[in-house]
């Protein structure tokens, strides 16, 4: 990544009353990452990752995908990956905007251009319907994390308020499940 010796991941620890570490976690609750962004300026830019398992249906194709992630819409600002198709700076611009792994999109689309296409999504029994607008390289086997399903944040925004409990993404700080990275200003 362009900007890989200033992206961090943000982490929690919870301390005892003895000041000892008593645990440690790699995640945040989703209303801290604009908070953060807010109250800090040296962090130029911050992003949200939420993972999912979700039953993705094609035609007559279903798939059970573990590496379905939830991702704020300027996730193309702090990391640089390539894409093969789209542009990264709209890619996730619409509400229903999915971008895909290479690999992904051979597996669905065999060679057929992906963009444009439609897919539908099934996550805790809801349904969401999403159109592929990009195609990136496949996460190398030296990663940090691993993708195949890009989705945009406002494409979610139902599903979370909806499933979980209304405006979720900016008041519920009991569920710590977004995977948070900071975007530093320079030194």
């Amino acid at each position: 990544h362009e900007n890989k010796n200033d992206i961090y991941r943000v982490s929690r620890e919870w301390y005892n009353a003895e000041g000892e570490v008593r645990l440690k976690v790699a995640t945040l609750a989703a209303p801290a990452a604009p908070l953060l962004l807010k109250d800090y300026p040296e962090i130029k830019d911050i992003v949200r990752f939420n993972k999912f398992n979700a039953l993705i249906s094609y035609k007559n194709k279903i798939f059970n995908e573990s590496r379905f992630f939830v991702v704020d819409e300027n996730v193309f600002d702090v990391f640089s990956w390539d894409l093969i198709y789209g542009d990264k700076k709209t890619v996730l611009d619409e509400p229903r905007s999915v971008v895909i792994s290479y690999s992904t999109a051979k597996k669905y689309f065999g060679s057929n251009n992906p963009l444009n296409k439609d897919i539908s999504v099934n996550i805790y029994g809801t349904d969401i319907d999403l159109t592929v607008r990009g195609v990136f390289e496949d996460t190398p086997n030296n990663s940090h994390g691993y993708y195949d399903f890009l989705v945009s944040m406002k494409a979610m925004t139902p599903f979370y308020n909806t499933v979980f409990s209304d405006n979720y993404l900016n008041t519920n700080w009991y569920n710590n499940q977004f995977y948070t990275y900071a975007l530093l200003e320079k030194n």
